[in-house]
């Protein structure tokens, strides 16, 4: 029974109103997943709008049994507010169901006193001060918190550049775990950032792997068709299935031959973009492509060739397949004269002319790109010497490798820290991986401009 010195009220009136409360928080607990907010902190704004709202349209009476049910429910209720409002981390579902949990042990307690006594006066204003006292504490504690989590944050804003190091730890649940190995000063981040993105661009610019690639592309093309000529995987005979093939072998030339181009094109531009249109550096860029034009046979030729073949006739260059009894296949690969010299655009020089007019046979492609590489080369050495000196990227190695060394020797993913982080609420900072290959040209740059240096007097002899 309800005891009418704890309440104040007639026991059948306490015990009625006390039933009605835990009727309400039954359907209160049933209807807090169905609430709205995608984030803990709104579910636990709904659930207090809920809360306030039927507390409003009829408040227990003051020091009754259901009064100290309410205070309960709002002690577990501020409890899973005041977490979720402290730590983002907290989801919906974190936040519902510890309220939920706690609100069923508040449902059990006040099941307990219907069935047998509820707890006298004393009792009742203990636990409500025990809860107030408890209010306090929470309360200090998150302005103690709050402050913390403010100083942390200010200190973040104030050192927001530093070597962070991503790496796995079995024992943790993550993909990956970042840290903070050291703290940079805004001069050494600006020091460190401003020589790797320069290394960077010099690598991410190597046009010259590119135009190899394509050059490896096309000589596998053609090694397979060979292959299958060899192997009678088709016959010459049928023209549809040899012109496939021709068609495969032109279509990997214009890749090839289109490289070329684009690195020519590109590279000025770079130049251009970097010095300015004219500048000492761009004139210079402009003559080393003049002067390779000019004194190699295969790099003009193959530069012509694209050119033909895409605006004039894709007969300029031609394709010869042979399959003979007991001996190996062959394929032979040539620049027609012929249709190289119905281009009047291309072959406004005279020396262009008299070339081609001098020549028995058309030339052999495949000799032509074997002739470009010792040629090719060399040309990349000197764009790099004049878009990237020697002495700027070899202080930007220097100062790359200190960089690695701020990291005293731990293995895993590098990145410059770009933002402030590592507290509560930043968690982990935005920052900027550094790639291994630009790490790895830093460290290996002295004998990568010792093999410079070496081609470079092996073109001059």
């Amino acid at each position: 029974m309800v005891d009418r010195e704890a309440s104040g009220i007639p026991d059948e009136e306490a015990a009625n109103d006390l039933r009605r409360w835990v009727a309400w928080l039954d359907n209160y607990v049933a209807d807090l997943p169905s609430l709205v907010g995608n984030e803990a902190i709104d579910f636990c704004e709904a659930a207090g709008e809920r809360w306030h709202k039927a507390l409003a349209e009829r408040p227990p009476a003051p020091n009754s049994p259901a009064a100290l049910l309410l205070l309960e429910v709002a002690k577990n209720f501020a409890q899973v507010s005041m977490a979720a409002a402290l730590d983002e981390r907290i989801t919906r579902e974190a936040a519902q169901s510890s309220l939920i949990a706690a609100l069923q042990g508040v449902r059990n307690d006040a099941q307990g006193w219907l069935a047998n006594e509820v707890p006298t006066a004393e009792a009742i204003a203990a636990r409500v001060e025990a809860v107030k006292t408890k209010f306090k504490q929470a309360q200090e504690a998150a302005t103690n918190r709050i402050a913390e989590d403010e100083a942390a944050d200010d200190y973040a804003r104030a050192h927001p550049y530093g070597a962070i190091l991503g790496y796995q730890d079995p024992t943790v649940e993550a993909d990956i775990i970042f840290t903070q190995v050291c703290e940079f000063t805004e001069d050494e981040h600006n020091r460190y950032a401003e020589a790797y993105d320069r290394l960077k661009r010099l690598l991410d610019q190597d046009l010259f792997s590119y135009v190899s690639d394509m050059s490896d592309s096309f000589v596998v093309v053609v090694g397979n068709v060979l292959r299958e000529v060899q192997d009678q995987k088709f016959s010459l005979s049928n023209m549809e299935e040899t012109h496939e093939r021709i068609r495969r072998i032109r279509s990997a030339l214009i890749a090839f031959t289109s490289a070329l181009h684009s690195h020519q094109d590109q590279t000025l531009y770079q130049v251009k973009h970097k010095f300015g249109d004219q500048s000492v550096e761009h004139l210079a860029v402009r003559k080393l492509f003049n002067d390779t034009y000019s004194g190699s046979f295969a790099y003009r030729w193959l530069i012509e060739l694209r050119h033909v073949m895409l605006h004039v006739n894709m007969d300029a260059f031609t394709v010869g397949m042979a399959a003979r009894l007991h001996r190996d296949a062959t394929i032979e690969l040539g620049m027609s004269r012929y249709w190289m010299s119905k281009s009047s655009g291309v072959m406004k020089k005279a020396y262009k002319r008299t070339e081609l007019e001098a020549m028995t046979e058309d030339p052999s492609v495949l000799d032509m790109i074997k002739d470009l590489a010792p040629v090719f080369g060399p040309l990349q050495d000197e764009i790099d010497a004049v878009m990237f000196p020697a002495t700027e990227v070899t202080q930007d190695a220097a100062t790359v490798r200190e960089l690695v060394t701020r990291f005293n020797g731990r293995q895993g993913l590098y990145a410059l820290q770009t933002g402030p982080g590592f507290t509560r609420r930043f968690r982990t900072p935005a920052y900027s991986q550094l790639d291994p290959r630009v790490l790895a040209f830093a460290d290996q740059y002295g004998q990568i401009k010792k093999d410079i240096e070496s081609r470079r007097e092996r073109g001059s002899s």
